[in-house]
């Protein structure tokens, strides 16, 4: 109902999107008392208020695609006038880390985490969001620790590490490139 904002518009398609969701999806959409740019200023003065309890937080802005949920984000705010609470470079990929659960601990994430609460309902998706990115972030952290990397699917794994960025590049037996993967560890 808040569509006051300038630049703002409603899409036939997405209505008709959603009018293809759930009963519980559609539902949770009615009852918002806030408008875009109230909704706006409480999600940054959270960000804010947590970063001032800790000036070295690294801020990690998980979507399950970056391209789509953190641009239309950013875009708000751009649009609103109220300054985005992070940069480009903290916005992070949910589709990445299935990729990354997916090649390098052989998870079908589908089967892996069942789905609780109700699909494209906000809080719903960030809570599974979460749970599923921390335990494949432990997996990894694990895995890194305890796996013999030579011995994965006859890849030979190269390994090197800039200033606590840990970079992987997997070949297969031929040669070719499979993969070129980030890790991060941090450090207290």
């Amino acid at each position: 109902d808040h569509q006051d904002t300038p630049a703002r518009h409603i899409s036939a398609s997405t209505l008709q999107w959603w009018e293809k969701q759930s009963n519980q999806a559609k539902e949770s959409l009615r009852g918002g008392t806030l408008s875009l740019p109230e909704a706006l200023q409480k999600l940054s003065d959270f960000i804010v208020r947590a970063r001032s309890r800790d000036k070295k937080m690294n801020l990690n802005v998980w979507a399950n695609d970056p391209d789509f949920d953190s641009v239309i984000l950013q875009d708000c705010f751009k649009t609103t006038g109220i300054l985005c609470p992070w940069q480009f470079w903290e916005s992070k990929s949910m589709r990445t880390m299935k990729m990354l659960a997916k090649d390098f601990l052989n998870i079908n994430t589908k089967k892996a985490y069942p789905r609780n609460g109700v699909y494209h309902n906000a809080e719903d998706d960030a809570v599974y969001q979460a749970e599923v990115v921390t335990d494949i972030m432990g997996r990894l952290a694990l895995n890194m620790c305890n796996l013999n990397w030579n011995a994965l699917d006859g890849a030979s794994p190269v390994w090197k590490s800039i200033d606590g960025l840990t970079l992987r590049h997997v070949a297969d037996e031929s040669g070719e490139t499979r993969g070129i993967y980030t890790l991060f560890a941090q450090s207290d």
